[in-house]
């Protein structure tokens, strides 16, 4: 039985999690988080975050709860080492679809091209700002 089946991901899995929110999960508008941002953002200190990052850590569940919620992930997060990204789009993809509305305009833009898909986010962003909402924030970079 492997780890993932018996539930234990352990230490090199949770690092794994880890390195993959701190390069690729933060907001569209700036780049990665910083290790400092990352601990001050999940209360934790960073000698303990790099510390989980190279797989020397043995973080409690509430820190990989902190670690999530700053990261805007769910917590399940951390049982998938092999595949965080799939994980999470599955959850936006459940948040969304509360949104009817949403879901509306996601599959209305099914097959367009880039220019077509660069329109459609630059018109949303724009009635975002008109409502005062600010820029959409999705979290994860899911162009590979």
């Amino acid at each position: 039985m492997s780890d993932q089946d018996s539930g234990k991901v352990g230490s090199a899995g949770i690092a794994a999690v880890l390195r993959y929110l701190l390069a690729e999960v933060h907001p569209d508008n700036r780049g990665p988080y910083t290790m400092a941002e990352a601990a001050a953002g999940a209360e934790v200190s960073e000698s303990t975050l790099k510390a989980i990052k190279n797989g020397r850590g043995n973080p409690t569940f509430a820190t990989l709860e902190n670690l999530a919620e700053f990261f805007d992930v769910p917590a399940e997060v951390w049982h998938y080492p092999s595949d965080p990204a799939s994980v999470i789009a599955r959850h936006r993809l459940e948040q969304t679809k509360v949104d009817a509305g949403v879901v509306s305009i996601a599959l209305r833009a099914e097959g367009l091209d880039a220019e077509g898909m660069d329109y459609v986010r630059r018109s949303i962003d724009q009635a975002r700002k008109a409502q005062g909402l600010g820029p959409a924030r999705t979290g994860l970079n899911l162009r590979n």
